[in-house]
């Protein structure tokens, strides 16, 4: 969280100097897709004598789910707008079997919230005005998500075994990619824009309840990182 904090006063310092120039502020609101990947659940305490997995594994994938933001930015220069957003995600599922037992499974769900601190490169600056206007763009931002995650129901061949809970974990975040920009106006943008998101780990735990027996076991963990493909309005002050 101190690298967080670092990186935001460092985005305002910056946004500050460069307000001598005469560039634009503008603000901006996004949705899209967000689109999961591969992750494997391991146990956060292994060799613990109250290890929930031990060295089992869950070998699963997170969907597909929507995605919004919004930010305000700052153009500091021809080729560079410093941005702030916040973005949620707010519904990801998680499904995957047991690696020592496949026809043992595992169902679960996330939400996030997600802050960055991002610098956009506008590559008109190098190449000049293309057709149409258009502006393409590359990224790269850090900051952090809040995961959310609503617990997790274990199945063995498809019949119900038990649950357990759900945790909140914040994490340091950080995000590349890049879009193309497609003028509708003298300050009104539509842009089309690719993000890689790591937003760090999703845990579950501590509480195992079956069947109304509780127990206290370790927990346990799985990354999460998320394609988004998202659309979006930007319209300068």
């Amino acid at each position: 969280m101190a690298r967080v904090l670092l990186f935001a006063a460092t985005f305002l310092f910056v946004a500050e100097a460069a307000s001598a120039q005469s560039s634009r502020f503008y603000v901006r609101g996004d949705l899209g897709l967000a689109l999961g990947t591969p992750s494997v659940e391991t146990d956060t305490d292994p060799g613990s004598v109250t290890a929930s997995l031990g060295a089992d594994t869950v070998n699963g994938t997170f969907g597909m789910g929507a995605i919004f933001d919004a930010g305000v930015g700052y153009r500091a220069s021809s080729f560079l707008r410093l941005e702030g957003s916040i973005g949620y995600i707010p519904n990801l599922a998680f499904g995957g079997a047991f690696g020592s037992t496949p026809s043992s499974t595992a169902y679960g769900n996330v939400s996030a919230l997600i802050g960055l601190a991002t610098a956009n490169f506008d590559l008109t600056a190098l190449t000049g005005r293309l057709p149409g206007g258009l502006q393409p763009f590359v990224l790269g931002g850090v900051g952090f998500a809040n995961i959310a995650n609503g617990g997790e129901n274990d199945y063995a061949n498809g019949n119900y075994r038990n649950t357990f809970s759900g945790a909140t974990t914040t994490n340091l975040a950080w995000t590349v990619g890049g879009g193309i920009g497609i003028p509708l106006a003298d300050r009104l943008t539509l842009d089309v824009t690719y993000r890689w998101l790591e937003l760090g780990e999703r845990r579950v735990g501590p509480i195992l309840n079956s069947f109304g027996s509780l127990a206290t076991l370790t927990q346990d963990r799985a990354d999460l990182r998320v394609h988004a493909i998202m659309v979006g309005l930007r319209y300068e002050l």
